[in-house]
């Protein structure tokens, strides 16, 4: 019923559009192929995608970021300078005093102070505050005397100009609350652990490219080989439609014999074009895991070096899930969570107290009308002054922290319960990886012997097909047989590949098996 159906003209047609596809489609490999023809191994496209993987790139900004947090955190040890200057003035009236009987009050007067003081200050590692400074005030001061009756006619006014200069050495250092921990302290270890889980993310990261380098690196050889595989294909059909055609020209085979040959040569240049999109979309995947810019690699074709590998890899499950649970960086993460949370809940627990703080000062005070003066007081430590003491805070009740604490707790015994759940998940997919890895590597020798008798059922086809010992559609049949048997030999052993990348990907061992080290500052 096909042969019915099929025409002769439209079959011609096909093939020349077809054909002209296919020219077109080659000119285009050749131009891009005369442009630029990049020469990729394996391992130059590790490289590059170390160097130039956008995903890369980004994850890198992220571990920057933690680094620059850590380093904020840390900066809450720096001291702090401090300065201020200060003036006031008072205009007093004169203010009548009982007690020094009638006449005899407060004179009026007028002060004007200015104050000078300067100090470094900051936080201790233990919890104390400490603050150093100096301060220094000059006193001006007018009496009017004139209302005074001990002063009148005598003086009419008085004026007094003094310097003050004090230094003060202080420190508060809590004994329970903020003591062992405190918030300063609580940042910069969360920031610690943050920068290790964001250097571990950056290692799965670098890991997960290698693996999908290695992935589309061996999609593009299997795309590759899968062009070639149609290009025999299609050059096969071609030959025997020439060597049919000679025949019924001959007379030695029936005109309806071509149609069918024809219409098989149409289907493989089909698949031809298909192969080679698949070929092009291939380099393409691979290309962009391997730069950031595109515009180099305009027109450029990839020629892979690498080959196929089919030894076969044992597979020990003990030991893999030993190397999944010591190497994969989502373990290691999630433990360096719990050691975060038992950072907060040491925090938690350290808030439940009460403030108890011990305060402290000591000082030197100078005061002349000479500056001078008053610094050698000061220096000469005549005039001391100090204070000491404790201060207590007992919170009625402390339910905040109390209840922040209980949260804290839950929430580590479910964080707990989540790592088990994700071990189970990981060490489930080692398992399968190795399993797929073993079946994989079971299907490469039967693929083989398939694609070989099929090879050997084909060219027994083609000649009894020119002594009319069989029919076109045998004929058809095998030749499509042997390419899907060639393209699942194939396709077999670019499968064993994967699975062994995807195993090392699962044990934590892409890494290493690939000779690449990853060292971070």
């Amino acid at each position: 019923m096909i042969m019915d159906t099929l025409k002769a003209p439209s079959l011609s047609l096909a093939i020349r559009v077809v054909g002209c596809v296919m020219i077109a489609l080659r000119g285009l490999q050749c131009s891009a192929a005369d442009s630029a023809v990049r020469t990729l191994s394996l391992n130059d496209c590790f490289q590059r995608a170390l160097q130039h993987n956008l995903d890369l790139q980004i994850e890198r900004h992220e571990s920057s970021i933690q680094q620059a947090q850590l380093r904020g955190a840390l900066g809450a040890y720096d001291p702090s300078f401090r300065f201020g200057a200060l003036k006031s003035r008072l205009d007093a009236p004169a203010q009548f005093d009982s007690k020094k009987g009638p006449g005899r009050g407060d004179n009026q007067y007028e002060l004007d102070t200015d104050i000078l003081s300067a100090g470094i200050g900051g936080l201790l590692p233990t919890g104390g505050r400490y603050d150093v400074g100096t301060e220094m005030t000059r006193w001006r001061n007018k009496t009017d005397l004139r209302l005074d009756p001990v002063f009148t006619g005598i003086l009419d006014e008085h004026r007094t100009n003094e310097f003050g200069l004090k230094t003060v050495m202080s420190l508060s250092q809590p004994l329970l609350k903020n003591f062992w921990i405190d918030g300063e302290r609580l940042a910069i270890q969360v920031n610690r652990k943050n920068l290790k889980i964001g250097e571990l993310a950056l290692l799965k990261k670098i890991m997960t490219v290698v693996g999908d380098v290695q992935t589309s690196y061996l999609e593009a050889l299997f795309a590759r080989e899968a062009l070639k595989i149609q290009q025999q294909s299609l050059e096969g059909s071609r030959k025997l439609l020439s060597d049919v055609h000679s025949r019924i020209k001959a007379g030695a085979l029936p005109p309806l014999e071509e149609k069918m040959y024809e219409f098989h040569v149409l289907n493989t240049s089909a698949d031809l074009v298909s192969a080679e999109k698949n070929n092009w979309e291939a380099q393409a995947a691979l290309r962009n895991l391997i730069t950031d810019d595109l515009k180099e690699w305009v027109g450029a074709s990839l020629e892979l070096t690498e080959s196929l590998n089919e030894i076969e890899e044992q597979f020990n499950q003990v030991e893999s899930w030993r190397d999944a649970m010591t190497k994969r960086p989502e373990v290691l993460q999630m433990h360096l969570d719990l050691e975060k949370q038992d950072v907060v809940l040491r925090y938690d627990r350290n808030q439940l107290y009460p403030s108890l703080d011990l305060v402290g000062s000591y000082g030197f005070n100078g005061i002349d009308p000479s500056l001078g003066n008053a610094g050698s007081q000061v220096s000469r430590g005549n005039h001391g002054s100090y204070t000491y003491g404790v201060t207590m805070n007992v919170p009625l009740g402390n339910r905040s922290s109390r209840s922040r604490y209980r949260v804290d707790q839950e929430t580590r015994k479910q964080m707990l319960l989540r790592v088990k759940q994700a071990e189970m998940q990981i060490l489930t997919e080692v398992e399968n990886a190795g399993r797929q890895m073993s079946t994989s590597y079971r299907r490469i020798d039967p693929s083989k012997k398939a694609r070989d008798m099929a090879e050997q059922v084909l060219k027994s086809e083609e000649s009894k097909i020119l002594l009319v010992q069989t029919t076109s559609s045998v004929v058809v049949e095998a030749r499509r047989r042997l390419t899907v048997n060639q393209l699942s030999a194939v396709r077999a052993i670019v499968d064993y590949n994967k699975a062994r990348a995807q195993l090392a990907l699962s044990q934590g061992e892409i890494l290493e098996r690939n000779g690449i080290a990853v060292n971070f500052k």
